[in-house]
């Protein structure tokens, strides 16, 4: 259990790292609301700061940055007891320990740029989508992983069950 706890912590400090830094880079090589084409017509390193929250949501209420953190605060605390109590009950498989690691990484990251700054820094622009940074893109390959890991036990149960059920029948498996 411990040592699939500090496996995930190390996660979460290597993509905090990236995900800070990046972020550093913007700010120190862009203006605010300045834009680099990279691919024209597609994907631009825009730098926004994000006052709200998801694509600028509630960026003019007084009370979002505080109801932000004290929010991320409280699922960070969730998904660490969720996970120690997994974690009691079955080894975590990879699959569980970096879906932690990319849960808890954005929730982190944004609440020290509110923190520190009172705004996020976005910067990665698709054409279409709303400027995002690399923290942003980490819940969605945690959804992933969990679908996988979710499917798996589901596999692997029906799989169980299925040997079990031809057990009674005396029907040998292979």
């Amino acid at each position: 259990v411990a040592i699939a706890i500090e496996r995930s912590f190390e996660m979460v400090v290597g993509l905090l790292g990236i995900d800070q830094l990046s972020k550093l880079w913007v700010q120190s090589n862009l203006s605010l609301y300045a834009s680099v084409d990279l691919i024209p017509q597609f994907f631009q390193l825009s730098y926004y700061a994000n006052r709200g929250a998801i694509a600028g949501i509630g960026w003019h209420s007084r009370s979002t940055i505080p109801m932000l953190v004290a929010t991320s605060g409280m699922l960070i605390v969730l998904l660490i007891l969720l996970y120690r109590h997994y974690a009691r009950r079955a080894a975590p498989s990879w699959r569980v320990s970096v879906f932690v690691a990319l849960s808890i990484t954005p929730l982190l990251s944004h609440t020290i740029d509110r923190l520190r700054q009172g705004y996020i820094v976005d910067f990665l622009h698709f054409a279409g989508l709303p400027v995002f940074n690399f923290a942003d893109l980490l819940p969605h390959v945690a959804i992933v992983l969990l679908a996988t890991e979710v499917a798996g036990y589901f596999r692997a149960r029906g799989t169980a069950k299925a040997r079990r059920l031809a057990a009674e029948d005396g029907v040998e498996s292979y």
